[in-house]
């Protein structure tokens, strides 16, 4: 018998290089482990996502999204496309997201390093595939999404773009530069608010921002929005601060403290983009988002039903070596896994 075909490279850093720019209306990008590791964000993480809706996510999933080096979240509107890459057990994930099919497809190979499946979950339609053993793939909605990030992955897309490589983000994401929480939204005028920002987003083709701790315990953020502006842009900066004026003053903004920058909002800008920098309290930015959040994670994702009883298993040959379960998710607090805030921050 021939030896197996070697693993196939793939480009899988920084998963932002595996989303299209066709047709997305938004892009979400992480470092959760990075974001875990600040001294200054645990407890504010802690808050506004409890570490037992986490544990209830890592035993839906089969892995902490905790440990993860990058998260990736987009949308062309029709699907939505998950990313991760975190370590992992491959057969243990697929076996998680087949947990939640309401059939059984099959599982389809494409090259030596990639696998998918896609099925049904009731009527929805969700697909996963396997990247490398490194990174793993979920997409809701209509096919699409992921079968390009499979061929990014491949180097199979010759003509087509990742999404920070065409404009209109690519130059909001050189200006904004990197930071472990980026946010990205093309053609940000949709409902439900087409006139919002004091009519700044009618002429807005792009929104920006992102987001990095301090070492004063502050989050530091900065926003942008690219247009054809006036130049000089006196009016639109006028006009965005008068929005995070208005924001700040709000029910949300005294909620999440947003009305209290730790750090004074600054702006500035030219025709092509204008900006707001300052630095918020985690905290109370945290507390309030969580007391503006209805739905828990441990609500989203109750317990796993147990399957219900299949064939036996077939007896192992002579001399068969006994059968490995897969490898269950570290829990927080042990050697595998980084400290988290206890559980009573709930």
């Amino acid at each position: 018998m021939p030896p197996p075909p070697p693993p196939e490279p793939l480009h899988l850093e920084p998963l932002a290089d595996l989303v299209p720019s066709a047709g997305l209306e938004w892009l979400v990008l992480a470092r959760p482990s990075e974001l875990y590791r600040s001294p200054n964000l645990r407890l504010p993480l802690g808050l506004l996502v409890p570490p037992a809706g986490l544990e209830r996510l890592a035993d839906y999933t089969g892995f902490d999204l905790r440990l993860a080096d990058e998260l990736a979240l987009a949308s062309d509107g029709r699907s939505t496309l998950y990313l991760v890459r975190v370590a992992h057990d491959p057969a243990l994930v697929e076996a998680r997201f087949r947990e939640r099919l309401t059939d059984e497809p099959p599982g389809v190979r494409e090259g030596s390093s990639v696998v998918r499946v896609s099925g049904s979950a009731g009527e929805a339609r969700r697909s996963f595939a396997a990247l490398g053993g490194s990174v793993v793939a979920f997409e809701t909605g209509q096919p699409g999404l992921l079968r390009a990030a499979i061929a990014f992955a491949r180097g199979r897309l010759k003509r087509a773009r990742p999404a920070l490589s065409a404009e209109p983000l690519a130059s909001l994401a050189r200006r904004l530069g990197d930071a472990p929480l980026r946010l990205y939204a093309v053609n940000p005028a949709r409902e439900p608010w087409p006139k919002g920002a004091h009519g700044l987003l009618e002429r807005a083709i792009a929104a920006g921002l992102v987001a990095a701790p301090s070492p004063d315990g502050s989050l530091r953020v900065r926003g942008a929005l690219a247009g054809t502006w006036d130049d000089p842009p006196s009016s639109a900066l006028g006009r965005l601060e008068a929005t995070l004026r208005d924001v700040g003053r709000s029910a949300i903004g005294r909620l999440t403290s947003f009305g209290e920058p730790l750090v004074p909002f600054s702006f500035r800008g030219d025709r092509d983009v204008i900006e707001a920098e300052g630095a918020l309290d985690a905290g109370k930015l945290a507390g309030g988002l969580h007391a503006m959040t209805s739905a828990r994670l441990d609500e989203l994702f109750p317990p796993r039903a147990p399957r219900p009883p299949g064939p036996a298993p077939r007896p192992a040959p002579p001399g068969a070596p006994p059968a490995q379960r897969p490898p269950s998710v570290p829990p927080p607090g042990s050697a595998a896994a980084p400290s988290l805030p206890s559980d009573n921050l709930r």
